[in-house]
């Protein structure tokens, strides 16, 4: 094979190589995705232990290749404790919401990172704030409605 022949059939291999990785996936690594998830409302209640543990078993079981965020309004360090002996790999975060936003300013940070916000009940204000500040999608799991929610909670449920 002449030169000029071999550099032609190497630019079509390369370039094949490349059209592949395009329409087949990338040779480099993807972006790891990860969730915000916001849930934990009273330590007291066994209610509130079943969604947590729940969720988390659910999500480190079909996602594993997700990093999950935990932002519990549970601030008790039995709390992290109890999840951080079952599930090490899950940041656990802390805030309360002062006037609809968030004390810690950490929790920016954490906002404009994540893929996806997931709610469990009571935590609209949170899961609210994210969606419109940083323009994330979300989702609800596990939420009670006893009679037709209405104003902010009608709208957070649509």
């Amino acid at each position: 094979m002449d030169r000029r022949n071999c550099i032609k059939s190497l630019s079509l291999l390369s370039g094949g190589i490349a059209l592949s990785q395009n329409l087949f996936g990338q040779a480099s690594p993807k972006k790891e995705k990860t969730i915000l998830l916001c849930t934990g409302i009273q330590y007291a209640n066994m209610g509130d232990h079943g969604h947590v543990t729940g969720i988390l078993n659910l999500l480190t079981t079909y996602l594993p290749e997700v990093k999950v965020i935990l932002w519990p309004k549970i601030d008790l360090p039995e709390f992290d404790e109890l999840i951080s002996a079952h599930w090490p790999e899950v940041r656990i975060i802390h805030s309360k919401m002062d006037h609809d936003v968030p004390v810690n300013e950490e929790i920016g940070k954490v906002a404009r990172q994540v893929d996806f916000v997931l709610a469990g009940h009571g935590e609209e204000t949170e899961v609210n704030w994210v969606a419109k500040n940083y323009n994330k999608p979300y989702g609800i799991f596990g939420i009670t409605v006893g009679t037709p929610p209405e104003g902010i909670r009608k709208a957070f449920l649509d």
